[in-house]
């Protein structure tokens, strides 16, 4: 019984420790345009690479919950923090952006601010062929 368990562990824990990524395309409304980008998301390795279309790319650390996944960038623009937050939800796979922004040398005195409104769109899981060479 204990070796049939102990097989049934490693066999769970194998499948955890080697899934494969998420890739998907996403779309949300920004100043009255739509504005796509791609997201990688690595649950094993807590890692996401958010890559938008008019090439722009950074890699993050990712916040998985059971319900949601969230990302940053954060930018340091003349004595300014900006931070720019994705939000993807795993029930419906609908997407929220917000830009943030406040003072790195008075953070008491000039909090983070919400910027503008806060964006919506979709994504899209994207398929990908197991036979891909690279």
């Amino acid at each position: 019984m204990k070796i049939y368990l102990l097989a049934t562990l490693l066999i769970f824990i194998g499948r955890i420790a080697y899934a494969e990524p998420i890739y998907l395309d996403c779309s949300i409304i920004l100043d009255a345009e739509t504005k796509r980008f791609s997201v990688k998301l690595d649950e094993v390795t807590n890692k996401i690479t958010h890559t938008s279309e008019d090439g722009g790319a950074f890699n993050t650390d990712g916040f998985f919950t059971a319900d949601e996944i969230s990302y940053q960038q954060i930018q340091i623009v003349s004595g300014l923090k900006i931070i720019i937050a994705y939000t993807i939800s795993r029930i419906n796979l609908s997407v929220q952006r917000k830009v943030m922004a406040g003072s790195i040398e008075f953070p008491n005195k000039i909090p983070m601010k919400l910027l503008g409104d806060i964006s919506t769109g979709t994504c899209d899981i994207v398929t990908v062929d197991k036979k891909r060479k690279i």
